[in-house]
């Protein structure tokens, strides 16, 4: 079952791209930190980005070109990235990379009905109830679950102390589903 949905949503991706076809070039946008703390989880989205679009480039046929946007992590920022990118005539986005930004351009884009896949970031929110945007990663209450299950099934504890960082998404929503 999950080959056939990965096969068809390849499919869908493929059929979307070929309105694309008689473009110059595919603009892909990606928003992410790209400076402050979390800077190198946003320039590895980037540069993963640039490489794959310059080994598809060289193969011929569709090209794409990657525009790149700091959010530093932060939802407001990552909106006006987002509305940017768009304007430079961005036909898909691949961000953001942190849950919090995540949250608040995935809704943006569902409503403006773009395009949007996130590499990272994994807040249950980014993708509930939205039809365009996706993730690649777990959600939150995935891993914070299976973490959970696993200890329960393999006997590792009975009691268990969590530590975690009340001031990040991504830390809180594991917690949350542990």
């Amino acid at each position: 079952m999950k080959k056939l949905v990965s096969l068809l949503t390849a499919l869908m991706l493929v059929l979307s791209l070929s309105s694309f076809a008689m473009a110059d070039a595919i603009k892909v946008g990606v928003i992410g930190p790209m400076t402050g703390p979390y800077a190198v989880y946003g320039l590895a989205v980037q540069y993963g980005a640039q490489i794959a679009a310059e080994e598809i480039n060289a193969k011929g046929g569709v090209q794409f070109e990657i525009l790149a946007e700091d959010d530093q992590g932060d939802g407001e920022l990552g909106l006006n990235a987002y509305n940017k990118l768009l304007d430079d005539g961005v036909n898909i986005m691949l961000s953001t990379v942190t849950s919090g930004s995540c949250a608040v351009v995935a809704d943006v884009a569902n409503e403006e009905r773009v395009f949007m896949l996130t590499p990272s970031g994994s807040a249950d929110a980014i993708t509930a109830e939205k039809d365009n945007v996706y993730r690649v990663c777990f959600k939150d209450s995935a891993q914070g679950l299976a973490s959970a299950q696993y200890i329960y099934d393999n006997k590792l504890a009975e009691k268990v102390g969590i530590i975690y960082n009340n001031v990040q998404d991504y830390s809180i929503g594991i917690y949350n589903s542990f």
